[in-house]
């Protein structure tokens, strides 16, 4: 495919600042890699590789933009052998500094360590760490201010919380992390201070404008509350409704209308006269509807007008009295923020560490300083710096932070070789400190790139969309140029925004499929999750959810996914003239939040669909590290009874519930560990073996501690209790084991950094739980896994999928930050909610009210760039679903007064969204198939569109669950005679000795003679036997993504072992000269053309029911014995399943392999055609050591 004019114009740009806006799906990367491929492969103009600047986003970012700039290259000198140029530019390509904004960072301070005041051996910190530090900092500078100041301590903790340390330690860390976010904090935050001093005049006229917004909202539903009356003939009510409407309306007008003395407009507000309602009594049905809506929403409009009469109405004194405060309160705080950063500081410097927030506060330090007239200059270093990178790149310049685009601009040549690239719509991480107005503001100032002149900043489009279909693209220009604009969103989103579809389709009806659910609620399911956010995501709020709310929105969801995977039609575009089927792999299900996921994932489980999603809780919450975490907890200290009852029993030990109560009894009163010593005695009990088995095991463990490290008492406890075994049972089992294996790499990091042992580690996991910290997680998605998955939209981004499901647009916007008694606006302005402890209660002043309405605009924008990044996830075909439930009427409502009084959708409706709802329902209310949308909403007079794209609407509905009533059942007589015999059945003891549950593995075993394995005691410690060796390879199997390992295994193995997929040991034992063998393997090219590809693929099922040898069969004729395995990996060609099993052995022939393992590769073609119902055609044995596939015959 070539380059489009915007493109091509992208890449050949040079010699001025260049931004480039690019639209979702425009092929941005691409561009990028080829604008450098062309930079250093440019003879003329030569730039070398190791002064050329790539920032972006991600660490995988940067890594797939070396490999294929790197491919690149090695494809150019294939084609000119002879170019020295082109050979010396890849040989130093490894200099080339293509990072993350924080790697780049790093090693300049490295760099410039002596000038930086660090030393240049200095470790990273991560969060958890760092948090420590700064909870650590703040306690201790309130211990100095308790004794320094005491009154300053007191008035800090009455104005902020009560008399709890903790709480003012809260305040002081959030004020804390938002100063120092900003370059020359300390100068802002006087700059802010002083304006405290200055005029008035600027924050009364903003706040006068956000008073006539919501008074202009009044207005509206009066009106709409006049045109109901008047469709009933209600003319008196009609009358009272108009006289409000005008008042409002003259307030609106007037409250900005600075000629009107400030304190007059305010007074105004006591001018509004709410009659008591006269009577009218309704004739029909549809009267005595109308007379309910607009008494609901008077109501509503009442009390809102009555809210911010009561609470939000500043006059000049008011004014006065709260900035006097905010002086007081913001001297005090500023004080604190500094104190805190020098013991920070210091702190650092014992430990010699730097942060990642460090990485760009030195780099700023090191690179500009401010000169006699405050203005911002570069230092000496930046000059040099500057003169010397003929390149800088940035991707992903929407998300760039105000600390960033400075070190940018700093190490440019005037922003004359800055090119960055980015899309202001997809800026969704403000909560990280990212500030999307860096990007807009740059747009504004930018000309046209066919228009600039040479020296001109330039903008260049790319909004040709090639990931997605005409169908997907219409919908999402149809819906955002309609709602988005800059009040909300924080650019309009006009032609030069908008997606142009030019991928190629094959034809079909691929028309947005909008689902409305009808479902009762069941009763059954009263359970509440985490409504938490991904904990990269946004500030998570804590609060619950309904399951009942969310389970019927999944049903559906399921149902359809499952209709869609049973289906024979042919769905999925492979290139512009093929289609296949679609697969689970292919959905992608969007929710808000992490604990509607979990709802959703169960839901599908039950149709039998596999799916990934994310985890619901941490990493240190999760069950299986919970009781890790404990066991270490009491090996430390047995005398702590909930950590011993836990771990006592979980799943390692599995004491029952009545065995931990007759253990308890014992000794009552004394601590649960001296009731076991005392219940152990008792050997007639039933408990007695499983306690024995935890006490011996516990006191072991507590005699090895003082000898092991950490690393290897924690391998000691997963090789005494099998613990990674029994976790493998469960659900997820993989990604228990995957966690369980990567505290290993968190307790070897413990111990390079510190000398506290095993209860300094105790202490360490305490205080990251204590800072609201976590470890990193196991990341066990790849792009191989044929799974449905499922992800908040954070999580979404730079991914793409065929078909998307965005759900729960009816969850209501997390405004936790909004609550605060702190708001900011970067480095434009503070303000403080006011406590009065004499009154006891809180009242708003201007500076905090303007702030969060700030704030909230802030979110709304952030919440509809949001938006955009889900629906353009999808490539084929989007769906979004709505439950008909109290909420989508109450949103099609709020929409339709809206629409109604304003003739359709402008910026004031969209600034009023609560959710994501609140600007998809109007847009498809005025969607000339949206008529039942229109008729669910009463009342609904506006006019719709007549040019639109196509939308399908659909009613969902559960006949079980609406149409089933519970009723008492009769007892049936046949029932009760089955439930009689098996009550009276005799149990066959000849089958008590036979195993209930075997492996293919130990069937297959019986076939071949027994070979001893080396003892662990004669093991080498500093050498990995063979079977660990083949463990390792197993596992980088597993687990790579193999798109990525085809290009280059080291790195893959790298990415791995960075995500705790791989340990350490595990990470140097993978020999990669044999994978790569693998990976060029006639075998690996079926693997990769396959249409369906599974690894690790489970099994559990009855011998009866798979063809296996006949003396198995006759050994559990008539009963239920299982047959358990895990199949490597399978692949379906046109003909057939075709099976594979890795082998590392290093002693056997092809023969050899062929007459060991034949039986267990028969036993899984047998169980692999028993599951899927289809022949398997071949089975393979691919032996690493010899570099060959071994072909078994069935």
């Amino acid at each position: 495919m070539g380059f489009t004019d915007g493109q091509i114009n992208a890449i050949n740009a040079r010699g001025q600042s260049i931004l480039v806006s690019a639209g979702a799906g425009s092929g941005k990367t691409s561009v990028l890699i080829e604008r450098l491929i062309k930079i250093l492969s440019d003879e003329e103009n030569k730039t070398p590789a190791e002064k050329v600047i790539v920032v972006t986003f991600t660490k995988d970012a940067a890594s797939q933009i070396r490999q294929r700039l790197s491919a690149a290259l090695e494809k150019k000198l294939a084609e000119e052998p002879d170019n020295l140029w082109l050979m010396t530019q890849q040989s130093n390509l490894c200099f080339a500094k293509i990072s993350t904004i924080h790697s780049f960072c790093f090693d300049m301070i490295r760099d410039n360590a002596e000038l930086a005041g660090v030393l240049s051996d200095f470790r990273v910190a991560d969060e958890n760490e760092e948090k420590i530090m700064i909870s650590s900092a703040i306690k201790t500078v309130i211990g100095n201010i308790s004794l320094r100041s005491p009154d300053m301590k007191n008035e800090l903790r009455d104005f902020f919380c009560n008399k709890k340390d903790y709480e003012l330690s809260e305040v002081f860390e959030k004020f804390y992390n938002y100063a120092v976010s900003m370059p020359f904090y300390e100068d802002i935050l006087y700059d802010i201070l002083n304006d405290f001093s200055g005029s008035t005049d600027e924050i009364k006229k903003e706040y006068a404008g956000i008073l006539s917004e919501q008074v202009e909202e009044f207005s509206e539903m009066a009106l709409f509350c006049k045109e109901l009356a008047d469709s009933v003939s209600a003319v008196k009510v009609a009358n009272i409704f108009e006289e409000e409407h005008n008042a409002f309306k003259r307030i609106a007008n007037e409250i900005t209308d600075e000629k009107i003395p400030y304190d007059d407009r305010i007074a105004m507000f006591g001018s509004v006269e709410f009659k008591r309602m006269v009577s009218f009594k309704p004739e029909n049905e549809i009267e005595e509807t109308v007379k309910k809506q607009y008494g609901d929403l008077r109501d509503k409009y009442k009390g809102k007008y009555k809210d911010l009469c009561n609470g939000h109405l500043f006059r000049n004194n008011d004014i006065e009295d709260d900035r006097e405060i905010h002086k007081k309160i913001l001297s005090y705080l500023i004080e604190v923020v500094k104190e805190t950063d020098n013991e920070i500081y210091a702190m650092k410097e014992e430990k010699n560490v730097l942060t990642f927030s460090d990485a760009e506060r030195v780099s700023v330090n090191l690179l500009c300083k401010k000169d006699d007239n405050g203005n911002i200059v570069k230092t000496e270093l930046a000059e040099n710096l500057s003169k010397y990178y003929g390149e800088i790149m940035i991707d992903e310049y929407q998300d760039s932070n105000a600390m960033q685009d400075l070190i940018f601009r700093m190490l440019s040549k005037n922003s004359e070789n800055l090119f960055a690239v980015g899309d202001i719509k997809q800026s969704i991480y403000r909560f990280r400190q990212s500030d999307p107005t860096i990007f807009a503001n740059a747009l504004k100032s930018a000309v046209e790139y066919d228009d600039a002149d040479e020296k001109d900043p330039a903008v260049i489009r790319l909004n040709d969309n090639f990931r997605s279909s005409s169908d997907v693209v219409g919908f999402v220009n149809f819906v955002f140029s309609l709602i988005m604009s800059e009040k909300v969103g924080e650019i309009e989103y006009s032609d030069n925004q908008s997606l142009k579809a030019s991928a190629e389709y094959p034809e079909l009806d691929r028309a947005t499929e909008i689902i409305i659910i009808n479902e009762e609620d069941s009763e059954e399911d009263d359970r509440e999750v985490s409504s938490e956010e991904n904990d990269d995501d946004e500030n998570s709020d804590e609060e619950k959810i309904d399951v009942k709310e969310v389970k019927s929105e999944a049903l559906a969801v399921a149902s359809k996914i499952k209709e869609m995977l049973s289906s024979e039609e042919e769905t999925v575009r492979v290139d512009k003239d093929t289609l296949r089927r679609c697969q689970p792999r292919d959905f992608c299900i969007l929710t808000r939040t992490r604990g509607a996921g979990l709802i959703f994932a169960e839901e599908l489980e039950k149709y039998g669909i596999r799916v990934a999603n994310e985890d619901v809780t941490g990493y240190l919450k999760s069950n299986e590290m919970s009781v890790l975490i404990n066991l270490l907890k009491i090996i430390d200290n047995p005398l702590l009874d909930i950590p011993m009852a836990s771990v006592m029993m979980s799943a390692m030990f599995m004491i029952t519930h009545d065995e931990m109560a007759k253990i308890r009894l014992c000794k009552k009163k004394a601590p649960l560990y001296s009731a076991v010593c005392e219940a152990v005695l008792n050997e007639n009990e039933d408990y007695y073996p499983k306690l024995k088995s935890f006490k011996e095991s516990l006191e072991k463990l507590r005699l090895l501690a003082g000898g092991y490290s950490l690393e290897k008492l924690i391998r000691t406890i997963y090789d005494s209790t099998d613990y990674l075994t029994v976790m493998q049972l469960y659900g997820d089992g993989e990604r228990k084991k995957a966690n369980l294996r990567l505290i290993l790499e968190y307790a070897k990091g413990y111990e390079q950094n510190y000398n506290g042992g095993l209860s300094g580690f105790i202490r360490y996991i305490n205080s990251v739980f204590e800072n609201g910290g976590d470890f990193k997680k196991v990341s066990m998605s790849s792009e191989t896994d044929n799974v449905v998955s499922i992800k908040t939209i954070h999580k979404s981004k730079g991914l793409e999928y065929p078909f998307v499901f965005l759900c729960s647009a009816l969850t209501a916007f997390n405004k936790k930050d909004l609550k605060s008694q702190i708001q900011t606006d970067g480095k434009n302005g503070i303000g403080f909610k006011i406590r009065n402890r004499d009154e006891l209660k809180y009242y708003d002043s201007i500076y905090h009210y303007v702030y969060q309405k700030r704030n909230e605009s802030y979110l709304a924008s952030e919440e509809m760039r949001l938006l955009y990044v889900a629906m353009t996830r999808a490539k084929d075909r989007l769906f979004i679903t709505f439950k008909n439930d109290k909420k989508f009427v109450s949103a099609l409502s709020k929409a339709t007064v809206s629409l109604n009084t304003n003739g359709g959708i402008n910026s004031s409706l969209t600034a009023r969204a609560e959710c994501m709802a609140d600007w998809i329902l109007p847009v498809l209310m005025l969607h000339p198939n949206g008529q039942i949308l229109r008729d669910l909403s009463s009342g609904f007079m506006c006019k719709q569109f007549g040019n639109a794209p196509d939308v399908k609407f659909t009613v969902w509905e559960d006949d079980v669950v609406s149409s089933e009533k519970k009723q008492n059942a009769k007892p049936d007589d046949k029932k009760l005679l089955e439930l009689k015999n098996a009550i009276e059945f005799e149990y066959d003891l000849s089958l008590s000795e036979t195993a209930a549950k075997l492996t293919v593995t130990e069937i297959a075993a019986e076939s071949r003679e027994m070979t001893l394995k080396r003892p662990k005691f004669i093991t080498s410690e500093g050498k990995l036997s063979g079977a660990e060796k083949g463990t390792a390879t197993h596992l980088f199997m597993q687990y790579c993504d193999m798109n990525l390992a085809e290009k280059d295994v080291s790195s893959e193995r790298d990415r791995l072992y960075e995500n705790g997929l791989l340990g350490n040991k595990e990470s140097t034992a993978i020999e990669i000269p044999l994978i790569e063998k693998f990976f060029r393997s006639e075998l690996y090219s079926r693997m990769k053309s396959a249409e369906n590809l599974e690894r690790e693929r489970k099994f559990l099922l009855r011998i009866a029911d798979i063809d296996v040898p006949d003396e198995l069969k006759n050994v559990y004729k008539d009963t239920d014995g299982m047959i358990q395995g895990v199949i490597d990996c399978l692949f379906e060609e046109d003909d057939g399943i075709v099976v594979v099993d890795y082998k590392t052995d290093s002693s056997k022939d092809e023969e050899a392999l062929r007459v060991e393992y034949a039986p267990q590769l028969i036993l899984y073609k047998a169980a692999l055609e028993a599951v899927y119902g289809k022949k398997v055609k071949e089975a393979v044995i691919y032996s690493f050591r010899l570099g060959k596939e071994v072909r078994i015959s069935a």
